[in-house]
């Protein structure tokens, strides 16, 4: 008598055409593979293809990431709050214009295969709370106290001291009030923030 083996459930197909595929790839620089992998877990946390900001935060690599705000805030959601998977277009260049609110597009940025460039515009703009495109004393310290312990008032004082130091140092402004998207380059390029900017999903 032969051994009995169990069979195995085979893989979950991926959904996304080819055509799909082939215009994520080209987009956001991931491996066929990856795409498919990233396409899988979101079906998890969303079937229908709508992926709410709880169904996000439920994520447990997000759940447990002081950013998780500033996160969602990247994928300019619909006006249901929503976040597709990819955008469907019929052009190229419409998905660069709309695909920002795509989950893909935004998620692609924080793996291995995104420009420096695409991690140093997503990271400004995580850092840029009030939206208005570049980085007040206020963002700053917003940003600090979010990804710092929190701690006492003297600790508070610290991170408005940093603040301060780092817009007299790298602020192009006459008055040293805030970042330009430039500014923030100069400043981010002396440390290993590509390695910080990594979401596995």
């Amino acid at each position: 008598m032969g051994q009995y083996l169990p069979s195995r459930t085979p893989p979950t197909p991926c959904d996304l055409s080819p055509e799909q595929i082939e215009e994520i790839r080209m987009l956001t620089l991931l491996p066929v593979e990856d795409i498919q992998h990233m396409r899988l877990q979101y079906l998890r946390w969303s079937t229908d293809d709508r992926l709410t900001k709880d169904a996000f935060f439920a994520i447990p690599v997000i759940a447990r990431n002081p950013l998780k705000e500033r996160l969602w805030s990247l994928f300019e959601s619909s006006p249901d709050g929503h976040v597709s998977f990819h955008v469907h277009c019929p052009s190229y260049m419409l998905y660069l214009i709309w695909g920002a609110q795509a989950f893909v597009l935004v998620m692609a940025v924080f793996t291995y295969h995104s420009s420096k460039d695409s991690k140093l515009r997503a990271s400004f703009k995580m850092h840029d709370f009030d939206g208005d495109g570049r980085l007040s004393r206020a963002d700053l310290l917003s940003y600090l106290r979010l990804v710092a312990d929190p701690g006492d008032m003297s600790e508070d004082i610290e991170k408005a001291h940093l603040v301060a130091r780092t817009l007299e140092e790298a602020s192009s402004d006459a008055a040293a009030e805030f970042l330009t998207f430039d500014d923030f380059t100069k400043v981010v390029l002396t440390t290993e923030f590509e390695a910080k900017l990594q979401i596995p999903l």
